[in-house]
Formats: C-alpha cells, structure tokens, sequence
C-alpha cells in the first residue's frame, strides 16, 4: 500500500509500534525499475522506455499497479507458447486480463479478443494499452467475471487465473467451439486434477510449460495432441 504526503506523518506515528515493515517507493510500486524483456518473438517494452516506431511484435506496457508486467512466470510462459504456436483460430478471450498482456500478444497475430476482468482498475490500464499499440480494432476490452462470463463463441479461451476458477472454467467449455485453451495459473499439486478434468472433457495436452512452481498448459479439444506430465 502506498499514501500521498499528507497521510504520512500518522503513518509514522503507527509504524514505530510495529516491529519490521518494507516502505515500497511509488516508483517501484509502478514497476519503474523494469526495464524491455524478450519472449520469443515477443519484445514488451515498458511505456517510459518506448521509442516513437514500434516493432511488429513489440508490446509497448504500462502495468500502473496491475498485475501483467510480463515478468511473473506465468505470464512469459504464457507469452512464449502465444509466441511459438501456429494459431488457426479467429477469434479469443482472456478471462482475468490484468494489463491485458496476453491480449494484446494475440492481437499482434491478427487474433480479435475480447478481454475482460472483474476489476475496473484492470479494464482502465488494459484499455489504453490497447490504445498505445493501436490495437483497438482487434482487442475488445470489458468488465466482467471470468465465473460469469459466457464464451461459448470464442475458439481460444486464454485464463492465467488459479487452479480453482481454472477448474470451474474446464465444467464449461465446449471442445467442439471452444478448441484451444490456455490455462495458468496453476501450481504442480493441481497439475493432474486439472488435466484429468480437461481429458474428461475430451481436451488434451499439446504443450506443458512450467518453471517447477508455476505451470502453464495449452489443450486441444478433440482427443490429439502429446500428453506432457509433469515427472
């Protein structure tokens, strides 16, 4: 939490009672000291460090408090199979934007999506940045719950959320429509539980990406595809 200079000194007051507290500057509560990252074909370039050309696959990002700056690893294993995979779908919703990175990656492609979150804050930032990449025309940004959402008419339903929505999500997709997912989120405890309920719902695994901690796995309706568990 961070407060403007008014608030300050009775914050001080109450600070001396507690035993070891962090004081996090503004600048670093923005991300400031982040700096561009690549990820595959993706180059995501903080907005203070953004040049006036912006390069084909270039995310120009200004996270403000959100989550979605890019250097979570959910996020960059997101990216990297966003990046490498060959895409035959039209359309896609990211449930849970946040700065709306994945959004804006897809839109890079050609994909239309539609982004949504639950939290106002989120659907701001994630809206101009889809304006700062002149994405506007592909990248729908909403308010809405990912639990709520209807997406029966998207292809690709992207969710970088938690196993347990991740689980109510796998309940409602149709493989016949919904054809490819990709979830994240997930720690290794959930991994199995979440694939057997993908694999009840006719999906399979194509790619497993995951650091040890966090995993990522992109699924295929329709029965193909590698089957890729975690050892």
């Amino acid at each position: 939490m961070f407060f403007g200079k008014e608030d300050q000194i009775p914050l001080q007051i109450r600070l001396e009672g507690i035993r070891m507290y962090h004081i996090l500057r503004y600048e670093d509560w923005l991300g400031g000291s982040l700096g561009q990252i690549k990820v595959g074909r993706f180059l995501i370039t903080p907005l203070w460090e953004a040049r006036p050309t912006v390069g084909p696959y270039e995310l120009v990002l200004d996270p403000n408090v959100v989550f979605g700056s890019g250097q979570h690893p959910t996020t960059l294993q997101c990216l990297k199979i966003i990046g490498d995979y060959d895409f035959d779908v039209e359309n896609a919703i990211d449930l849970g934007t946040g700065t709306g990175i994945l959004a804006l990656a897809l839109g890079k492609l050609g994909i239309k999506v539609k982004a949504i979150d639950n939290n106002p804050l989120c659907v701001e930032v994630c809206g101009k940045n889809v304006l700062r990449n002149g994405l506007e025309s592909l990248v729908e940004v909403s308010l809405g719950d990912a639990t709520e959402e209807s997406f029966e008419a998207y292809e690709l339903v992207v969710a970088n959320l938690g196993p347990d929505l991740i689980l109510k999500l796998i309940q409602r997709v149709n493989p016949m429509v919904n054809r490819l997912l990709l979830l994240s989120g997930i720690t290794r405890s959930f991994v199995s539980g979440i694939l057997d309920e993908a694999k009840r719902k006719s999906y399979s695994l194509i790619i497993h990406e995951d650091n040890g901690i966090w995993h990522t796995l992109f699924l295929k309706g329709g029965g193909h595809g590698r089957k890729d568990l975690p050892s």
